[in-house]
Order: C-alpha cells, then structure tokens, then sequence
C-alpha cells in the first residue's frame, strides 16, 4: 500500500488502490468488527452467539470486499469467505 493522503471530498487516496472511504474504516473498532479482521475475537460456542458472529464476520467480509477497487478484486480470490484471510496481504 502506498502513501494515504485525504481528499477534499472527505475520502482517502492510496497511490496504489485508489480511493477509501475513511468514515468505513474507522468505524471498524466501534462496530465490533475490527477483532473479527484481526483475528483476535473467534467463533463462540453458542448457537445463538455464533448467529450473530457469523453476520459480524459477513458484515467486515463485505466491508472490506466493497472497498476493493474492482480491477483488485481478482486479488481476494475467486469466493472470499473470511474476512481475517482477504485482509491479510
């Protein structure tokens, strides 16, 4: 990743990925879903806990997924399922 830079239009400018949306990333620690993407929280043990795990882990998939420029996505590989394996380089 190349140096960031912020542009007038509130969005972040990397020289190699293109455009991010800063207010998506840095919500991540507020959202709960930053220790999902680091890997440092895991799937619990409970049905019901592991539900609402499992929409955790779709919703940081997605988030980093849709950040991607399209033309990167190959990248990712052909069906990304978890989001700590798509964030790692």
């Amino acid at each position: 990743m190349g140096p960031l830079k912020k542009s007038r239009n509130g969005r972040i400018q990397d020289s190699c990925c293109g455009s991010v949306d800063y207010s998506t990333w840095k919500r991540w620690p507020y959202d709960g879903l930053w220790g999902i993407v680091s890997g440092t929280e895991t799937a619990p043990v409970g049905a019901g806990e592991q539900a609402e795990f499992a929409s955790r882990r779709d919703r940081a998939l997605a988030t980093i997924v849709l950040a991607i420029d399209p033309k990167l996505l190959y990248l990712i590989g052909v069906d990304p399922t978890d989001p700590v394996v798509v964030w790692k380089p």
